[in-house]
């Protein structure tokens, strides 16, 4: 259980992480073209490190579901409630996962966009 719920703050950290950056792209307003790129290049940046701690940290994770498994085939009397929270966790994993995914997506768009200004300008 200890293992769960230590995942499960991290994957709500991260989840919150990634958040509060696509809020932080949201509230910024760029009128010229050299603030924009710095700004873009950050959030670049901030992406591929937190993706890069995504990806490293995945092994470690399909060890927790596997030892999730294994406990509810070891111990059928709270398979019920380890069900659940593996379940819930695996929700969480993969909700992290797309957060990323659409997150790099939109990364790309705003890389396109500062090339489109630049031209441009």
């Amino acid at each position: 259980m200890q293992q769960i719920q230590t995942l499960q703050e991290w994957l709500i950290e991260k989840k919150e992480l990634v958040e509060e950056y696509d809020q932080a792209g949201k509230l910024s307003n760029m009128s010229s073209l050299v603030p924009y790129k710095v700004f873009v290049s950050k959030q670049y940046t901030q992406h591929r490190v937190l993706e890069s701690e995504i990806e490293s940290n995945n092994d470690r994770i399909e060890q927790v579901f596997q030892n999730v498994v294994n406990t509810i085939v070891q111990y059928p009397r709270i398979a019920d409630q380890l069900s659940e929270s593996l379940g819930n966790l695996m929700i969480l994993w993969e909700s992290l996962r797309k957060l990323i995914r659409e997150r790099g997506d939109y990364m790309v768009q705003l890389h396109r966009g500062m090339l489109t200004l630049y031209l441009i300008a």
